[in-house]
């Protein structure tokens, strides 16, 4: 049932359309839940097999990243519209405000899953360019740095699940890129094929 509470959550919304507070208190309390859910159901919640349309996904998945980054664009973030800028400006190079591992590897699943989003259901998919993948690069180092400033015991089972679910998050990300990479040479290799 807790999976499908986002596509519940949609459907619901349709009912509040005109009552904006109370639409915005419940995405609000959602978002809430959500943030301490154990990583290992907010991983399943990330899944493009959500039954969800891909923007509302999107914008749920925002919703409950955004507080938990550490570092929010001034004057507050004007929508949930995701584009190539926003993911590197205001996503890709944060880690979490908090120093552990779960939170980190929370950040990590979140920002993987709106880039899985947007590359795979965005339009034209993400455009890569060096800034973007520094942005990424930035975002995987500042995670690590983090986690590695935590003293906590490392024989713990979860914080060893949550660094290996921060590592295949972090790798997945890396293949996105990579991805992108690859279609942007396809397309220009097919553009110069049309000259």
């Amino acid at each position: 049932m807790l999976i499908n509470t986002p596509y519940c959550l949609v459907k619901l919304s349709t009912v509040f359309t005109y009552d904006e507070r109370t639409l915005d208190s419940f995405f609000t309390e959602f978002g809430d839940v959500y943030r301490q859910m154990p990583l290992t159901e907010m991983v399943l919640f990330t899944t493009t097999l959500c039954p969800m349309e891909a923007n509302c996904l999107a914008s749920v998945i925002q919703i409950v990243l955004r507080p938990l980054l550490e570092h929010q664009p001034i004057g507050g973030y004007k929508d949930d519209v995701l584009d190539d800028e926003r993911l590197k400006k205001w996503y890709l190079p944060y880690a979490a405000t908090r120093s552990d591992v779960e939170s980190n590897a929370k950040v990590a699943v979140l920002i993987e899953a709106l880039t899985r989003l947007w590359h795979t259901k965005g339009g034209g998919g993400m455009e890569y360019s060096q800034s973007m993948e520094d942005a990424m690069q930035k975002g995987i180092t500042a995670r690590a740095a983090k986690v590695s400033k935590k003293t906590t015991s490392n024989k713990e089972a979860n914080v060893q699940e949550s660094k290996h679910i921060l590592d295949m998050s972090e790798m997945r990300l890396r293949f996105l890129m990579e991805d992108a990479r690859y279609k942007q040479s396809m397309r220009r290799k097919e553009m110069q094929k049309r000259r």
